[in-house]
C-alpha cells in the first residue's frame, strides 16, 4: 500500500466512493457533480482566507443531507477530498516549494486519504475545523510544514499597529522602514490539534527551517506571521512551557503586535489548562492575542546562526 502513489489511491477511492454514494441515492451525483466541486470551493477563493467556504457549498451539504443522510453527505465529502488529491497538483500553488514542503505535502495527503476510512461521519462536515483544513491543504491553500501550516496571506493589516498604543505604532513603523518591509505579503501560521505530537521547540526549529527555504525560493514574502494568544508575554511566568513559540522568534528579530482579547482566544488559552484557567478566575490574566512578525532577513540570519 505504502508503494501506491497517492494519485492512484485516490483515483481508487473515487470509483468506489461513488459507487458507494450511487448505491444510496442514484442521482445525487448527477444533481451534485462532485468534479465540479472544487470550482466552487475556489470561486474568489483568493479574496478570502483558507477557511473560507462560499454560501452555495453550505446549501450543498444541507440539500444532500436531507437526502442521504449523515453518512451520505459524509461519503460526498470524502469524495471531493479524494477528487482534489487526484486531479491538483503543485501546478495549482502560488508560490515554489522545497522538497522539504513538498514531502510533507505528499504525507498530508496519505494520512488525510486514511482518515476518510478511519473517521467517523461527523469528521466530514463544513463547520468541522479539521476538515476545512483538508479541504485547504488538498488544494494547496495552505502548506505542511511540521508543526504547524502556512498560508500564503495578504499579510499584516495596518490597523494591527494601531491597537497598542503609540509606542507600537511608531515601534511597528519603525519595524518595517528600517527593514524595508511591505505589509503584503507574508506566509501566515495556522496551528491544528493533530500536529500536537510536534509540539515541541526542536519540532519548531525544522518548522522554521522549512519556512525559511520556502522564502529563499520566493523572494517576494517578506517574512512569517502569526496571531495568537501563545505570543502573549504574560505566559512568561504562567506558562513558562511554551514560552518557546514566542521568544525564539522574538529573540531573533520578530516584532509582537498586540491585537487584542477575543471570546474565542480566552476560551481556548484556559482550555484543559488549569493553571491559566484559575489564574483568568482571579482577575490576574486575560488571554490576549499578539502577532508575531518575523521578517524574511531575520529568519534567514537566525538559520545561518545554526549552521544551515
Amino acid at each position: 500500500m505504502d508503494s501506491i502513489p497517492n494519485v492512484e489511491l485516490a483515483r481508487c477511492l473515487c470509483e468506489e466512493l461513488s459507487d458507494r454514494i450511487s448505491e444510496v441515492d442514484e442521482g445525487l451525483l448527477a444533481v451534485y457533480p462532485a468534479d465540479a466541486y472544487p470550482d466552487l470551493l475556489d470561486e474568489n477563493a483568493q479574496r478570502h482566507s483558507y477557511s473560507y467556504l462560499p454560501p452555495a457549498a453550505e446549501t450543498i451539504e444541507k440539500a444532500i443531507e436531507e437526502r442521504v443522510g449523515p453518512e451520505g453527505r459524509a461519503n460526498y465529502h470524502k469524495l471531493v477530498l479524494a477528487i482534489l488529491i487526484r486531479d491538483k497538483d503543485e501546478s495549482v500553488c502560488p508560490l515554489r516549494l522545497p522538497s522539504s514542503i513538498r514531502i510533507l505535502i505528499e504525507e498530508t495527503k496519505r494520512r488525510i486519504l486514511g482518515d476518510v476510512e478511519k473517521q467517523a461521519a461527523d469528521s466530514f462536515r463544513l463547520g468541522h475545523e479539521p476538515f476545512v483544513k483538508s479541504f485547504a491543504l488538498c488544494r494547496y491553500r495552505l502548506l505542511p510544514c511540521g508543526s504547524e501550516f502556512v498560508e500564503y496571506s495578504d499579510g499584516i493589516a495596518r490597523n494591527t499597529l494601531l491597537k497598542g498604543g503609540a509606542g507600537q505604532l511608531f515601534g511597528g513603523l519603525w519595524f518595517f522602514i528600517r527593514r524595508g518591509l511591505r505589509f503584503r505579503p507574508w506566509v501566515a501560521a495556522h496551528w491544528d490539534r493533530r500536529l500536537f505530537r510536534q509540539f515541541n521547540p526542536a519540532d519548531f526549529d525544522r518548522t522554521y527551517e522549512r519556512i525559511v527555504e520556502l522564502l529563499e525560493l520566493n523572494t517576494h514574502l517578506q517574512g512569517h506571521i502569526g496571531a495568537s494568544w501563545w505570543y502573549d508575554p504574560a505566559l512568561e511566568s504562567l506558562s513558562p512551557e511554551i514560552a518557546f513559540l514566542r521568544k525564539v522568534p522574538e529573540q531573533h528579530g520578530a516584532a509582537l503586535f498586540r491585537v487584542g482579547e477575543n471570546d474565542a482566544a480566552t476560551k481556548d488559552a484556559v482550555r484543559l489548562a488549569p493553571k491559566r484557567s484559575k489564574a483568568r478566575r482571579e482577575g490576574w490574566y486575560n488571554p490576549t492575542v499578539y502577532l508575531s512578525a518575523w521578517a524574511r532577513q531575520d529568519m534567514i540570519r537566525w538559520m545561518k546562526k545554526r549552521g544551515k
